[in-house]
């Protein structure tokens, strides 16, 4: 954003010097600056009307994830013993 306070200035001086210059700055570099303003201009305005349709709003309600439908399982064997008497049982 502050950039904007050294690229101003610097564009309209050269846009006066083109105009002041004559020559090729005015027949190519005048029309090409003019075609990138107005489509800066339009991305711009295009951007800032999709922006707003997209991202959510705070207020919006969020519907929370879904839920497993898993009951309480056993827990995983954690010690040696357990290991031990969890593949007994599995045998």
């Amino acid at each position: 954003m502050w950039l904007y306070i050294f690229i101003v200035p610097l564009a309209i001086i050269m846009l006066v010097g083109g105009l002041l210059a004559g020559g090729i700055y005015t027949i190519v570099f005048l029309p090409i600056a003019v075609i990138i303003a107005v489509a800066a201009v339009l991305y711009t305005m295009w951007g800032s009307r999709t922006s707003r349709e997209t991202v959510p709003s705070e207020r919006e309600d969020v519907r929370p994830l879904p839920h497993s439908g898993h009951g309480n399982t056993a827990p995983t064997p954690s010690t040696p013993d357990q290991l031990v008497d969890a593949r007994r049982g599995e045998q």
